[in-house]
């Protein structure tokens, strides 16, 4: 697996680090570990800077562009959010850019942005201050060869992986074109 908690807190700390104060997230998976190591590290990262978290401030992404953008849309109306960690995991650039659209807002111009990434190197979101990648299917694909290992009696300790997340600032000059969804068409 990937280091959720952590992401969250250095894609938190970033923005905090920015002299930002509110910033709100847009988080995957609520009510499931992933969802809630976002949390954690959100939180952390708040309490921190001598912050206190407000739920307002933490909203769940779908798996929908068009209900994200509704949801990014109701973070950013609010004109004290001056900053947003997108970790909903969706790579989704046009939901991001209508809800901001929609709230009067413009990404990279009246708040900053983080967006988490599975790709490396790749920008999923150009006006964004920053990407966090996340080596999930390098992590998913080193796990089941410790399995295998384990299974042909390689291996015979617990199999324990977590990666860490890395921020990049600058990207690349292609951004991510939208991703094939696998949950809701729009």
């Amino acid at each position: 697996t990937v280091d959720y908690e952590q992401g969250a807190y250095a894609s938190t700390r970033f923005l905090l680090n920015r002299g930002h104060r509110h910033v709100a997230m847009l988080k995957a998976f609520n009510g499931y570990q992933p969802g809630l190591d976002r949390h954690r590290g959100y939180v952390r990262a708040l309490h921190e800077a001598g912050l206190e978290p407000m739920d307002r401030l933490m909203q769940t992404a779908s798996f929908t562009a068009a209900d994200n953008a509704n949801i990014v849309h109701r973070l950013l109306v609010d004109d004290k959010v001056t900053a947003l960690v997108d970790c909903s995991g969706t790579e989704d650039a046009w939901s991001i850019r209508e809800g901001a659209r929609r709230a009067g807002r413009v990404p990279g111009k009246d708040f900053e942005i983080v967006v988490w990434t599975y790709n490396n190197e790749s920008a999923v979101l150009f006006e964004a201050a920053a990407h966090l990648w996340l080596p999930v299917r390098e992590a998913a694909s080193e796990g089941l060869e410790l399995l295998a290992a384990w299974h042909r009696g390689e291996q015979s300790t617990a199999i324990n992986l977590q990666y860490s997340p890395a921020l990049f600032e600058s990207m690349p000059s292609e951004e991510i074109t939208q991703q094939r969804r696998l949950f809701g068409q729009n």
